[in-house]
């Protein structure tokens, strides 16, 4: 995700566990925990009630905008998550990356009927 220092400049509670640069959601602290939890819930609904098929860039937009409002719903103790995201990309994709609701690839198995 970065050098260890520019890594070290961020609070606490913003930081990530990556093995082999995949992000480990049960390695997760509890906060980043519960905005990744809170923002599955929240792609979902948007993809019911504005796009069921999203292309790529759709979808990865969906999905941040998504983390955004958790984390803005979470208050000010999510702030430091907040701010992260807005201002580093690579980890805005990295943490988002998990709640993407469909794969490249294709259709994920959840939707296919």
């Amino acid at each position: 995700m970065g050098d260890q220092q520019s890594e070290e400049k961020w609070p606490e509670i913003t930081r990530l566990v990556l093995s082999d640069d995949r992000l480990l959601l049960t390695l997760q602290s509890r906060a980043i925990r519960l905005v990744l939890q809170k923002t599955f819930t929240e792609v979902e609904a948007l993809l019911v009630l504005e796009n069921a098929f999203p292309d790529s860039v759709q979808r990865d937009e969906m999905t941040k905008r998504a983390m955004r409002s958790i984390v803005r719903e979470l208050g000010p103790d999510f702030s430091d998550i907040r701010t992260r995201l807005k201002s580093d990309a690579n980890y805005a994709s990295i943490l988002t990356l998990p709640v993407s609701p469909i794969p490249s690839e294709g259709m994920p198995w959840h939707l296919i009927v």
